[in-house]
Formats: structure tokens, sequence, C-alpha cells
């Protein structure tokens, strides 16, 4: 029933970095820099790495943190979903406390998933105006702390290892969730955005977000329209 529940979001690993490569076992190498006699640099013009450092894979600062530290528990984030390599389709994750609100649009027909305060569950489908029910009672907080609402954080595990391949930087993560083995990566720019989450894992369908933008919460998204004219399903 969870499955049936749930909007995926579980992704296909990044593939082996060409550039510089660091594990959960690597450590980090020792800075070293050149003096002169009295003990200044010897030369004084600072080149590209001192004026703009560029990520270090073996370093022990993670891009991942820093999102975390802006973003948990409040955030909204729109992008593109592709499931198994397959179209990519718009969606929508809005997190604020225990508030979940997600949305896919699938050949022009919305669904939209609300979880409230009570911790039940709305599925509402605008195209056939149906939507079902399910209660906190039977669902418990396995849906509620789901990757499938909070794809940023709610599943993300041990850090294995890191990557800069060209621009692109990537942290990868365990999946941790309800014995669901896996990994989740995440991608960033050189700046530090968030650019893609990837998911793979052997008991979920591989999945692909791109196309990022990560904003504020809005309180009237995670409010539930009037459904007098719609029909409940269950």
């Amino acid at each position: 029933m969870i499955a049936g529940l749930s909007l995926a979001l579980c992704l296909a690993a990044c593939g082996d970095s060409e550039e510089s490569t660091r594990d959960a076992s690597s450590t980090p190498e020792a800075a070293s820099s050149t003096a002169d006699t009295n003990g200044t640099p010897a030369d004084s013009t600072p080149d590209e790495s001192e004026a703009a450092p560029k990520y270090d894979p073996n370093g022990d600062e993670r891009m991942f943190d820093s999102l975390k530290e802006q973003y948990s528990g409040n955030y909204a984030l729109s992008g593109e979903l592709s499931i198994s390599g397959g179209d990519k389709y718009p969606v929508m994750f809005e997190v604020k406390g225990d508030l979940r609100y997600a949305s896919a649009t699938v050949m022009g027909m919305v669904t939209e998933r609300y979880i409230t305060e009570e911790g039940d569950l709305y599925v509402i489908n605008q195209g056939t105006t149906v939507y079902e029910k399910y209660n906190h009672d039977e669902l418990g907080n396995m849906i509620q702390n789901s990757p499938q609402y909070d794809p940023l954080f709610a599943a993300t595990g041990a850090f294995t290892k890191a990557e800069l391949n060209g621009d692109v930087i990537s942290e990868e993560y365990a999946l941790d969730y309800e014995g669901v083995t896996g990994s989740i990566t995440y991608l960033f720019n050189e700046s530090g955005a968030l650019t893609g989450v990837k998911i793979d894992s052997s008991d979920m369908d591989s999945e692909e977000l791109s196309e990022i933008v990560l904003t504020a919460p809005k309180d009237e998204d995670f409010t539930l329209p009037e459904l007098t004219d719609y029909v409940k399903n269950n």
C-alpha cells in the first residue's frame, strides 16, 4: 500500500569520477606552502586556487551539511523527475515542520498529496475530481518521514564518498529508510547550488530529480482545497 501511495524519488547512482574521489575511509592530506627565508610566500600573487578555493573531495566540508542547515524542515522544491530513465515530468515537494505537500503533473494530469498536522494523507486528482483519504492511525509515521515526501533529508544516512568531476560536485550517502538499502547522491555546482538528486536502490525504481529550484514554502500550499465537488474513492 505504501508503494502505491507514494511519489517515488529513488534514482540512479553517479558514475565514477575521472578527476578526484574521496570515500568515507579516506584521510585528508596535510596542506603545505612554499615560503622564502623571511617566512613569506615565495609568490605573493595568489593563484586561482588561493583566490577561489575549489571543492576538496578529500576534505571534511560537505555541501550537504550546508544544504541541511539552510533547508531542513522548511523548503519548497520544484524540479523534473525521471523514473528509470523515462520521460521527465514536473514535480513539487514542500516541507514545513510536520506538514507535507507533493504534486506531480503527468500528461497534463495533476495529482496532489497533502499530509496534515494530524498525519492524515489526502491524495487528490484534479483532473478527475476524485480524492482518497488515509487516516494517520493506519499510516503511522512511515509516510510522513519517507523520502517520497521529504526527498532531501528524510532518508539520508552515513556519508560514503565525494567526487569532483569538472565543475560538478557529487556527494553520496547511504539510503536509510525502513530497511530500504541503497544510496542517495546529491549533485551541486561549484557555487554550492543543488542541481540534482539521485537514488539507487534494489528495493525501488531508479529515478532522478533534476532542474531543481529551492525556495521557502508557502503556508497556503498546505491548505486542503474545498472537496465538496470531489468524489471520495475509498
